[in-house]
This record gives structure tokens, sequence and C-alpha cells, in this order.
């Protein structure tokens, strides 16, 4: 990410190009919270420009592109969540041609895996404690897979919520000062990226070394079995994203994604032995080849 003069934020997520400004410049600190770091190498094709500004007494304005028409909002926490929510939104519609999977991905020692369970399964907070431990971060949220069989991570900053701040200090310092923000589906959330924890990240592709589906079991001990591919692409195919008229090659590239692939169901127990368990895992396992 750069940052050009001082009235606007640049950056770029996997093709997408965005642009934040501000009028007053002064809003820019808000703005900065949503400002993606992941370094890719994918050229830019499509450009967004959102200007946050003024409307008036306990109001703002959220532009997006040239549009005519102005979204007005009643304070920077809902301005926050709308430009977020669109960003994610418009950086997916560049690759229609893929099966979107609600799912994270890291790798650990040059080993990419991918993380995927329902919401409230730990799946974020696992990520962050590898992250601490010094797991490469891809994403927490959005997996691409196609024909091919590889899994691309598109990033977005990470939705870090309350509990997970209980879990690990060092995140919670990291999120102080941070504005809280809240989607329709979601509970409260702070948005974190993995620089504000001193942790450079990037988008990779790759065919992962092995896949985990997540179910929390908090307070009892940690468990990893493993999975049968065809259990696999049940769980998936629930993890999909915007279902559409093309389950056919939705299934088609889950099940390219799963061939071959170690799979292994994950009970998340107590955070630093579940991690402990996730790295013995992978490290036994070889190394898949990413881009």
């Amino acid at each position: 990410m750069s940052i050009a003069a001082t009235d606007a934020l640049h950056f770029s997520v996997r093709g997408l190009g965005v642009t934040l400004s501000a009028d007053p410049p002064s809003l820019l600190g808000p703005l900065s919270h949503l400002a993606v770091h992941a370094r890719d190498d994918e050229p830019v094709v499509r450009e967004l420009r959102f200007t946050l500004s003024i409307a008036g007494p306990d109001k703002l304005r959220v532009r997006e592109d040239d549009a005519a028409d102005a979204r007005e909002v009643c304070c920077i926490e809902a301005a926050l969540t709308g430009i977020a929510q669109r960003i994610s939104t418009r950086a997916l519609a560049l690759y229609a041609d893929k099966t979107c999977l609600h799912g994270a991905s890291m790798s650990i020692d040059g080993r990419p895996a991918l993380f995927v369970g329902a919401r409230g399964s730990g799946k974020t907070t696992l990520m962050l404690r590898l992250l601490l431990d010094g797991a490469a971060f891809h994403g927490d949220e959005y997996v691409l897979t196609g024909a091919d069989g590889m899994a691309h991570s598109l990033p977005r900053v990470l939705h870090v919520k309350p509990g997970t701040l209980e879990r690990l200090p060092a995140v919670a310092e990291a999120c102080r000062g941070k504005p809280r923000l809240q989607l329709r589906w979601d509970n409260d959330f702070y948005p974190l990226d993995p620089t504000d924890l001193g942790h450079d990240w990037r988008s990779v592709d790759a065919r992962p070394a092995a896949i985990f589906f997540l179910t929390p079991a908090f307070d009892a001990p940690p468990a990893i079995e493993p999975m049968a591919q065809i259990d696999m692409v049940r769980e998936l195919m629930q993890q999909v994203i915007g279902i559409d008229q093309t389950i056919g090659r939705q299934a088609r590239d889950v099940c390219a994604l799963v061939r071959g692939t170690p799979c292994f169901g994950l009970r998340v127990g107590d955070l630093d032995a579940t991690a402990a368990r996730v790295c013995e895992t992978l490290r036994a396992l070889p190394t898949a080849s990413a881009g």
C-alpha cells in the first residue's frame, strides 16, 4: 500500500485499485483502518474510489466512484462498515469465474493450508495465534478456487471479535483506538491488518498441503482427525459464498480443490494447544507449490 499526498489513501486488492479520499483530510485517519497492506503481483484492472465528507451535523456523506447520488450515514462507524463491504464485493466481482469459499489461508514452513468452518468456530482467533507464532498469513475470509484445484487468497482486513482480544493480549493492544464496526450478519469487530502486529503478508496462489474443517470445543482438548475427502466436499459446499445457477461448476471446483489433498477435522480447544497441533500436523506433510 502507498499513501500519496495528504488527501487520499491508495492500495490494491487482487487487481482492484482502491482510493480513499476525505474532505476534510482529518477523516483519512479513520479511513486508514480499512487499508489492505497485503502484497500481490496482480496488475490493477479496475479502479474503485470512495470520498468521505461531512454532510451536516452528525452526518457523513459517502460517494462511490463518480456516482451522482451519495449515501448519507449517521456516523463514522457506519461509513467504514459500508466501504469495507463494498471493497470486498467489488474485488470478488473480478473473479466471477472462480468459486468463493468462506475460509482462511496461511502457510507454515512453506506448507499452505486452508481453514474452513462455520462462523464462531474460532477461525480468526486461531489464525491470529498462528500469525503471532510466525506463520505466513494470507487471508481470513475469502478463498477462491477453480477447475485447476488451486487456492487463491483474497485479502481483507481481519474482523477481530471482542472475544479474541481476551485470548490474545498482543492483538488487544493493536486494536486499541480502532473503531468498533458491525456488519448486518456479524458480531461487532475491530478492523485489523497484520502489519498492525508488525507482520508483512501477501496473497498466495497455491495447491494446499492440507484442508482443516473447524468445529468449536473451547473447553475441551483439541483434536485433529483425518477426514474423508467426500465429507470435506460436503462441508465446503456449505461454505460457498454466492450460491447461484452454477452450482455444478462450484461442485466441480470444490472437488478439484479437495482431490488428492489431505483433509482433517479440527476440534478447536485450548488455543495454544490447538495451534501446536496444527503446526505438528502440517510439518509432517510434504510442502506444496505456492505462487
